[in-house]
């Protein structure tokens, strides 16, 4: 059997969508995962109505032997549950160091927040097609800054707060989001006027 640590978060959303004096509503996350690979940016937090917020999850195949790995982030509020589950499947050659994955990333933007525009960088472990997208908070797709195959190492891109239109985007939280092969990673980046 593994070791898994289990993690209670609280929070509390405070606000009202309907006019009538704010309330609060509290409740908890529980995070159940193996301590080796999974971990998280954040477990704590207060969000008003309408806010939104992102928690990042980080892998780590480090050490593991090939095969899938998989838990659940649990939240739950007074009213709902919501289970999201996560899985990471190693592959490699375990015969040398345990397990090697190949593994792409994306890194945070600079600067960030920013005006006018922001150098968005990432690492390919090796060559092969890439993606690069930029999604407004509700999701939808504004640019795309790279679609064509490229070598591996460290790439850089700029991208100048305009839309594929030419339209300069508005003041918020925008979403990047890197796709190659089979790999998908997104961060968050915003834009202040």
């Amino acid at each position: 059997m593994k070791d898994i640590l289990v993690i209670e978060c609280d929070y509390t959303l405070t606000g009202d969508n309907y006019g009538a004096a704010p309330h609060e509503i509290s409740g908890s996350f529980e995070l159940s995962y193996p301590l080796s690979w999974i971990s998280l940016d954040n477990t704590e937090g207060e969000l008003e109505y309408g806010q939104t917020d992102f928690i990042e999850v980080n892998l780590n195949p480090e050490g593991l032997a090939a095969g899938f790995y998989e838990c659940e982030i649990v939240i739950t509020d007074s009213r709902i549950e919501t289970r999201i589950p996560v899985t990471m499947e190693v592959t490699g050659n375990n015969d040398t160091d345990g397990g090697i994955v190949e593994i792409n990333i994306l890194h945070g933007n600079y600067p960030n927040p920013f005006n006018p525009e922001t150098t968005i960088s990432y690492e390919m472990s090796e060559a092969g097609q890439v993606a690069l997208e930029i999604f407004n908070i509700k999701g939808q797709k504004l640019i795309t800054l790279v679609n064509e195959d490229q070598s591996a190492g460290l790439h850089n891109i700029v991208w100048n707060g305009k839309d594929s239109s030419g339209v300069a985007a508005g003041s918020g939280v925008y979403l990047y989001r890197l796709y190659s092969g089979d790999d998908v990673a997104t961060r968050k980046m915003m834009l202040m006027k």
